[in-house]
């Protein structure tokens, strides 16, 4: 089948692709490509079908393939850095990106997302010269600028940051991930009753999202209106049950109610879902340092296991409080010492004791009362190939437009 013949089938792959037929646009595309399995449009489609339904190893393979064939197809460029994103392969996304630059400059969406991918990595100033360039070329590009105030934030130019969202609000007023980003920095700025506007309008256009909920609750809490700060946290576990952040600021509120057993038990569910949050850690330590214990069992002694191995939580912080107080051994559950689960405590208290290098109570330690609001809505970016970046940052759903630009 020659080129000219292949175009009806091609089209009619597209227009499927278009009205979301997915299953009716892969067979065409698995039709084209049993007749030619180097018709590199077919691949690029199929691989942007793949990408939608979940398999993105398999599509990056399919759209490079695309790519390698006809070089010059940009918004295969375009998607493959999107599909690069999804697997976390954010130095590659960058580069596909930047390819689609070479052969379209004036692409404001590659250079939008490159500044998402450069965020993502920790780089916000170049981050923010990549948001900049993308409102060099469209200047009413309203998640630019919000994506613009989400990196200066990260720089803690907050009054730039602020001017940016509201740039953003000016274009498109109901851009609900700017006014909760909106709300964000006027917490920063020591504005909570501001911020509580912005995370209700927020809400108000999009109630479906967890985290906004737990920003308000955490603004509201500042505000110690803790009742109300619960029930946001509440609202953002219903919505998102697995929103780390959520459990946290619950159980910071539990324990400003004195509900400390409670409070404990939402910080192990916080820590659970992201394990690497030091932050999540200092606050279990925290409330575990509040309540006087009478015996280990099995859960507390999995805390302070994993609690001394927490780098940025000196051992000291906890021991005297609490493990001092469990190490004698009639305050130790029989089971343990048969089983000679004591012996790391004992070794755990030896190493607090002898090492004058640790800060003691009375010196540096973690804040008693960390909160976690930090965590903003990142909107997703209008592009010519519909690339739709979820709320934490990453690219979404790519929509094929053909074989160009």
């Amino acid at each position: 089948m020659s080129a000219q013949q292949q175009v009806p089938s091609i089209n009619l792959a597209v227009q499927h692709h278009g009205a979301g037929r997915l299953s009716e646009a892969e067979q065409v595309c698995q039709q084209l490509l049993k007749q030619d399995p180097n018709q590199p449009v077919a691949l690029h489609l199929l691989g942007v079908i793949t990408h939608q339904l979940g398999n993105n190893e398999a599509a990056a393979d399919l759209i490079a393939r695309a790519v390698e064939l006809e070089p010059d197809m940009t918004a295969a460029h375009f998607n493959l850095a999107i599909v690069h994103t999804a697997l976390g392969a954010l130095d590659a996304a960058i580069a596909s990106y930047r390819r689609a630059l070479d052969l379209k400059p004036d692409y404001p969406e590659a250079h939008n997302n490159i500044g998402n991918a450069l965020q993502n990595l920790r780089r916000p100033e170049e981050a923010v010269a990549s948001f900049q360039a993308a409102l060099a070329l469209k200047s009413d590009y309203a998640q630019a600028h919000n994506n613009l105030g989400f990196a200066l934030r990260d720089l803690s130019r907050l009054d730039e940051a602020m001017a940016g969202y509201h740039t953003a609000l000016a274009v498109n007023p109901d851009y609900a991930e700017a006014h909760a980003n909106l709300g964000l920095v006027l917490q920063d700025l020591g504005k909570p009753e501001e911020a509580v506007a912005s995370y209700r309008k927020a809400i108000d256009l999009k109630p479906g999202f967890g985290r906004i909920h737990s920003n308000l609750g955490a603004s509201l809490q500042s505000l110690g209106r803790t009742d109300e700060a619960m029930a946001s946290y509440q609202q953002a576990l219903e919505l998102q049950p697995e929103l780390a952040e959520a459990h946290n600021n619950l159980g910071n509120a539990l324990q400003d109610l004195g509900s400390l057993e409670e409070a404990i038990t939402r910080y192990r569910q916080a820590v659970a879902l992201e394990p690497e949050n030091d932050l999540f850690w200092a606050n279990l330590a925290a409330s575990l340092r509040s309540v006087s214990f009478t015996s280990i069992d099995d859960n507390l002694y999995q805390d302070l296991m994993r609690l001394l191995e927490r780098p940025k939580l000196p051992p000291s912080y906890i021991a005297r409080p609490v493990i001092s107080a469990l190490l004698p051994p009639s305050r130790i559950c029989p089971h343990f010492r048969s089983a000679g689960r004591d012996k790391p405590l004992q070794r755990y208290r030896r190493k607090t004791v002898g090492d004058s290098s640790i800060p003691t109570d009375s010196g540096t330690q973690p804040d008693s009362r960390p909160r976690d609001r930090t965590d903003a809505h990142r909107s997703p970016p209008l592009d010519v190939v519909g690339s739709c970046r979820s709320e934490r940052g990453g690219s979404g759903n790519p929509v094929f437009r053909g074989s160009g630009a």
